[in-house]
């Protein structure tokens, strides 16, 4: 942008999760009968996916991803003004390389990232087992193990929640009109959520009484409360992408 003399640069603006939520309900206001109907078929798609036997891995790493990239790419159609239709929710289909390829690197970074945790809750447990196993033992060991599996949880969860947030923009990239592959959507959405860690991390503090709101409204504002809260998203994506 260009300067003029003694002016100075304007500040960027940042990432508001109260402003994504007010957005993301009059977003839904504007298309509610749409976004519940979407909402639903693809929750039932989801439900039913996982429960059948053998298949729901299958279906977990091969289905879900597109499905989860076609609502994205519903939802920020909406945010966007753009009033989508029934059938672009299955968009996600059209990205399946990239809407796959996204998932399963975030997937399995996520499990090596609680790999560690893992095998130390399973050696723990497992010592505690040998120890109780021994005639004349007591458990006295069982307050440490137990520190040390609250250690091993307190390292990380708080990477894992990190890792969340920094690529959770990338099924936004992905449903993009430039249709951006696997490695440039992931690439989009740590550059879009650089900086802006604890503003998303409030932002889905933020959802948790919306979605205490949906149950108290005698659980019929769930959907209604469960689709706000995926606009919101799609809002807070719109937000980091006009400060880029």
């Amino acid at each position: 942008m260009e300067m003029t003399p003694g002016s100075t640069p304007s500040a960027k603006p940042v990432l508001s999760p109260t402003r994504a939520i007010g957005d993301a309900w009059n977003t839904f206001k504007a298309n509610p009968w749409i976004s519940i109907g979407v909402g639903l078929v693809l929750c039932a798609i989801l439900i039913v996916g996982q429960m059948i036997p053998f298949v729901n891995i299958l279906f977990l790493v091969f289905v879900a991803p597109s499905i989860y990239a076609g609502g994205a790419g519903f939802f920020l159609r909406g945010a966007r003004g753009e009033n989508p239709s029934f059938e672009s929710a299955f968009e996600g289909f059209q990205r399946w390389p990239s809407a796959t390829g996204v998932a399963l690197i975030i997937g399995i970074v996520s499990i090596l990232i609680m790999l560690p945790m893992f095998l130390t809750i399973f050696g723990v447990a497992g010592i505690l087992a040998l120890i109780q196993s021994r005639p004349g033992q007591t458990p006295d060991f069982q307050p440490a193990m137990g520190g040390v599996m609250a250690l091993a949880m307190s390292l990380t969860y708080p990477v894992l929640i990190w890792w969340s947030m920094r690529t959770s923009m990338a099924l936004f990239a992905v449903m993009e009109p430039e249709r951006p592959g696997v490695m440039e959507a992931l690439k989009r959405s740590w550059s879009l959520t650089g900086g802006s860690f604890w503003r998303l991390f409030g932002f889905c503090l933020l959802t948790i009484p919306v979605a205490i709101l949906g149950v108290l409204a005698l659980c019929v504002g769930v959907i209604p409360a469960a689709l706000v809260i995926y606009y919101g998203w799609a809002h807070a994506y719109l937000q980091l992408r006009a400060r880029a």
